[in-house]
């Protein structure tokens, strides 16, 4: 089926697109505009189950965001939202001689696998709540939900939220969601 527009409307996919794709699985193959990338591989994990897979070139830098490993430069949002629900692998980095025009920037294959049985109920609450704990990177939990609440086994009040594994947020996502109610 080919449609004429924007696989993205407002961050999400373009309700067209999903309805010609139906409830067939299906697998993303493509060379994403850079603008793009990120918002449409965190839609498709989130709200579309029924895609198996996606193959893309993107931006170099976004890849390495994309498999970054926690307490690293990279480690943030979008690290943690993608990595929570799939794996993610480097396919190969494609220098901008492999294009034409070419760009300014280099750029990379990955693949990015969907986990099994992942469980999507809460994940907008989820990216919510480490985007707000993202935009204070540099401040410590206890400042950040408070010096009162008791935390999880292995996380000190001291932590940083880019020290945090997605284990870790998921823990403390379910303690901060319990204090909301």
């Amino acid at each position: 089926t080919l449609i004429h527009g924007d696989c993205l409307q407002k961050k999400q996919l373009n309700k067209e697109v999903v309805e010609a794709l139906g409830d067939r699985t299906w697998r993303l193959v493509a060379n994403l505009p850079y603008q793009i990338a990120s918002p449409l591989l965190v839609d498709l994990l989130s709200n579309q189950p029924n895609c198996l897979g996606q193959f893309v070139t993107i931006q170099y830098e976004v890849a390495q965001r994309l498999m970054a490993k926690v307490d690293s430069d990279n480690w943030g949002v979008l690290s943690i939202l993608v990595q929570r629900l799939a794996e993610v692998s480097m396919i190969t980095k494609a220098p901008n001689t492999c294009f034409w025009p070419k760009p300014k920037i280099t750029s990379a294959c990955v693949g990015v696998i969907p986990k099994e049985n992942m469980s999507l109920s809460d994940n907008k609450e989820f990216a919510l709540f480490v985007t707000a704990l993202f935009a204070k990177r540099r401040k410590q939990l206890g400042s950040i939900i408070g010096r009162d609440v008791a935390l999880p086994e292995g996380i000190e009040a001291e932590a940083r939220p880019s020290t945090l594994t997605i284990e870790q947020l998921e823990l403390l996502f379910q303690i901060v969601k319990t204090l909301k109610v």
